[in-house]
């Protein structure tokens, strides 16, 4: 039996926390908030996260690329959030940099490792 919680896993991992967040949300807007279109877009992301994690769990390849482009533009958006997030840091005041860099540093280390582990090609 292969080890699930391992960083050649990581992102596939987040993915199935998106999935069951989005799929939390649908539940959420049908139920207390009596729609019917947004819990529409909502399980449309959780189709969608669900099956990449499923495909990545599963070791499939273009599942694999996905995630890791969906890591590395994370990582991208991290680091550009350090100089450019206003409203983040109006709201965070003092504590923007000792949460953001840390968070930057995490997504930026779990995608370098997930794409070292799987060795996927740039």
């Amino acid at each position: 039996m292969k080890n699930v919680f391992a960083l050649k896993n990581s992102w596939d991992l987040f993915a199935v926390l998106v999935a069951v967040a989005t799929f939390g949300m649908a539940m959420y807007q049908f139920v207390i908030g009596k729609h019917y279109m947004i819990p529409t877009m909502w399980l449309l992301w959780t189709v969608l996260f669900g099956n990449l994690a499923r495909y990545g769990l599963r070791g499939a390849p273009w599942a694999k690329h996905i995630l890791f482009w969906f890591g590395f533009l994370m990582s991208c958006m991290g680091f550009m959030g350090i100089f450019f997030a206003q409203a983040l840091r109006e709201r965070l005041d003092g504590l923007f940099l000792v949460v953001w860099i840390p968070g930057f540093l995490l997504v930026a280390w779990l995608t370098w490792q997930y794409q070292r582990k799987n060795e996927l090609s740039l």
